[in-house]
């Protein structure tokens, strides 16, 4: 009983990438992410062949053909450190239309992507283990978890429930 109040008081529902590695989320618990390596630097995104990458203390864009397709989000814009949280990809030259982005974490891994309809608003969002298999399934519109667990799916219905799955 003890142990699972400990648990509890290091367990946050949300994920950034950024979080401490004594604090644990239902995401990084199921998903299994590696604690090793460095942060990505905004040089290393994987972009197409004639792309092209342009940045400064504050962030970034992905070009084609001299037309802005993303924008790279800094984990702490304004300083030199360039490590890359998210990246934003949008119609190209119309950065209000959104339809995807990659987050990764501090070992530079793209632990997930959220998918925009054709409206902008963030509908899914997906969640990878270090294989890239999806492990939960977020949809952000009616609040559904689907969870992908040692050959099983749960239908988790809402956070909370996946919160006590993955502490039982």
């Amino acid at each position: 009983m003890f142990h699972s109040l400990i648990v509890l008081s290091d367990l946050i529902l949300e994920e950034t990438g950024f979080l401490p590695d004594d604090v644990t989320t239902p995401y990084s618990y199921f998903c299994q992410w590696n604690r090793k390596g460095n942060p990505r630097y905004f040089n290393e995104i994987p972009i197409e062949t004639f792309d092209e990458i342009k940045a400064n203390n504050n962030g970034g864009e992905i070009y084609d053909e001299e037309v802005q397709k993303a924008r790279i989000i800094f984990q702490t814009p304004g300083t030199t450190d360039r490590m890359v949280k998210e990246v934003l990809y949008h119609e190209k030259g119309n950065e209000n239309h959104p339809y995807a982005r990659d987050h990764y974490n501090r070992y530079a891994f793209r632990f997930a992507q959220t998918i925009y309809d054709k409206d902008g608003h963030a509908s899914m969002k997906f969640y990878y283990n270090p294989k890239g298999e999806v492990v939960i399934t977020e949809n952000l519109l009616i609040g559904d978890v689907i969870l992908n667990h040692q050959g099983q799916v749960y239908l988790a219905w809402l956070k909370k429930r996946l919160v006590i799955i993955s502490i039982s």
